[in-house]
């Protein structure tokens, strides 16, 4: 005589018998979803190296901004000095 299987016994075999079927699918779906996941986030890689790239220039740019400031400080530096010396001469 056959035992008879329980619900929750029989639901777990369904299930079981389930994932081993669709097992390949899974499988099938993941590497296909990979696939066009890297398709979609080539664009997105191109548009991350070209921001590093202008942010590198725009650093650079920056590095030359605060080096022409500088030098404009000193050369008004320079003029506030020669134009005190004038006013105490002219006194």
């Amino acid at each position: 005589m056959e035992k008879l299987l329980r619900p929750n016994e029989l639901i777990d075999m369904i299930r079981t018998v389930l994932r081993e079927e669709l097992k390949p699918f899974k499988e099938e779906l993941k590497k296909e979803l990979k696939a066009e996941l890297k398709e979609e986030l080539k664009p997105i890689r191109e548009d991350i190296k070209t921001l590093q790239k202008g942010q590198v220039k725009m650093q650079k740019d920056i590095t030359d901004i605060k080096k022409q400031v500088n030098y404009i400080w000193k050369d008004l530096s320079k003029f506030e000095k020669r134009v005190e010396r004038l006013e105490s001469i002219v006194q």
